[in-house]
């Protein structure tokens, strides 16, 4: 990923929009956006609105689908990271098979991440373990179950057609041509 200051410098004007609308409202929304399939050929985009919007939100301005549309859409549209984003080759949504169940995993810009989840929570569920290693196999297995609620809400969502209308999204991600 780019260094966050490189980000600040190529996306100037946008951090600047951002710092009236309120941290934990933006992120909400924009983490919302992860578990939506449309948007997955975008994850390049949204990693990056995400980490400026933490470094930049300081307001209390609640994000509002005409702020959402300026902010990620046209305010994204020159991005560099733009010529980086490939069309989608792989699954939206892996699977991690483990000895305790089968969990969705949200694949992001990983190659095989489920595979390598289920390699390193594999070993946490080992019999055994030394006792520091429960506690992260407590946490570890918590995540899982949290991307599995998240992952069946989402599909939920999707086979009513009600996922965009959730986050009131409408717009696409634009990318000017020279």
């Amino acid at each position: 990923m780019i260094p966050i200051s490189q980000l600040i410098q190529d996306h100037t004007k946008l951090a600047k929009k951002l710092r009236k609308f309120s941290f934990g409202e933006t992120l909400s929304t924009v983490a919302g956006l992860f578990t939506l399939p449309e948007y997955y050929a975008n994850n390049l985009r949204l990693e990056a609105f995400a980490h400026l919007a933490c470094v930049s939100c300081a307001g209390t301005k609640v994000l509002a689908k005409n702020d959402l549309s300026d902010l990620l859409g046209a305010g994204m549209a020159d991005s560099p990271l733009c010529p980086l984003e490939d069309p989608i080759e792989d699954v939206f949504i892996g699977n991690a098979s483990l000895k305790c169940g089968d969990f969705r995993v949200f694949q992001g810009l990983q190659e095989s991440g489920d595979f390598w989840m289920e390699q390193c929570v594999g070993v946490l569920l080992r019999k055994n373990v030394p006792v520091p290693i429960e506690g992260i196999r407590k946490h570890a297995l918590a995540l899982l179950r949290l991307s599995e609620a998240v992952a069946d809400r989402t599909s939920r969502l999707c086979a009513i057609g009600m996922a965009a209308e959730f986050l009131a999204v409408d717009w696409v991600f634009q990318r000017r041509v020279s």
